[in-house]
């Protein structure tokens, strides 16, 4: 027994040596029910892919993130989660951020990296290596500029308007805020499929006051802070089916969302043994996968 306990734990060490060396790839669910607009992220987002960027998770194996400026005090000082999902109309993204001092001192149309702000990059199809402001662009998700308007969509080649037919609603809550986007393919000029695998990555911006910036974090892959430099080391998301694994769906176990569940969905919950996702309590060590 104690030789197939240790032969487990080498595979399960194994397995997570793997994860440490590698992007990240996130698998975005099929939705069959659209989200409303409307800055409100309470009931439309349960079926969605979930990605925490709080520290020092962001920092710790899997995870291959980075922080640069000011290490965050806790996960209300900033921190954020990320809810992606996708139809064959639009891609979906929303996205909720704890910070305890809001700043929006950039005027529209943006751009708006020197405030408080999430932003996404983007690799359609994952098909560039190196990076470009119009192939690979970053894209602001403003929730308000200076006079308090918003929210503002806004794209880094100098484009006032990033997405044409995009839809954004978002609010300012008293720590923090929610940004929801529903961003067109047909403006990405693509035809979804399920197996596309885009290149990605999350950055969320913290300014608590003037126009300096204090924490940048990053969850792009595994180059470091340089790594926007090289999308192909981007992390990346696979759009999955609603239902991807056959007539009988997910199998409840399956963490990774292969459609086995095995050693690997194993390894994932060794690795967040006694984690937790409640942010405002003391004790607790926010872990994702």
């Amino acid at each position: 027994m104690k030789r197939l306990l240790y032969s487990i734990s080498i595979v399960i060490f194994m397995l997570l040596q793997a994860r440490a060396f590698g992007n990240i790839n996130y698998l975005v669910p099929l939705t069959t029910a659209a989200p409303v607009i409307d800055g409100d992220i309470s009931t439309d987002w349960q079926d969605a892919l979930s990605v925490n960027i709080v520290y020092p998770a962001i920092v710790t194996a899997p995870n291959e993130g980075s922080v640069t400026g000011d290490i965050p005090d806790d996960a209300a000082d900033i921190s954020g989660t990320v809810y992606l999902k996708w139809d064959f109309e639009y891609l979906y993204v929303a996205v909720r951020v704890h910070d305890q001092v809001l700043n929006f001192w950039q005027t529209a149309p943006g751009p708006f990296n020197s405030q408080d702000v999430f932003q996404m990059c983007f690799n359609p199809l994952n098909a560039a290596t190196t990076y470009s402001a119009t192939t690979t662009p970053i894209y602001d998700f403003a929730v308000r500029d200076s006079s308090n308007n918003g929210p503002f969509l806004y794209k880094h080649t100098g484009d006032v308007y990033a997405l044409p037919n995009a839809e954004l609603g978002g609010q300012v809550l008293t720590d923090g805020y929610i940004i929801e986007a529903k961003l067109p393919w047909g403006d990405f000029s693509h035809t979804p499929l399920p197996g596309d695998v885009h290149g990605v990555g999350f950055i969320l911006v913290d300014s608590d006051g003037g126009t300096v910036v204090e924490t940048y974090m990053y969850d792009y892959g595994n180059n470091g802070t340089t790594g926007i430099n090289t999308v192909s080391g981007w992390n990346t998301i696979t759009l999955i089916g609603e239902n991807n694994c056959g007539l009988w769906g997910i199998p409840v176990g399956d963490i990774n969302m292969d459609c086995l569940v095995d050693l690997e969905d194993f390894a994932i919950i060794a690795l967040q043994w006694m984690g937790c996702t409640l942010p405002s309590e003391p004790t607790c060590v926010d872990m994702r996968y």
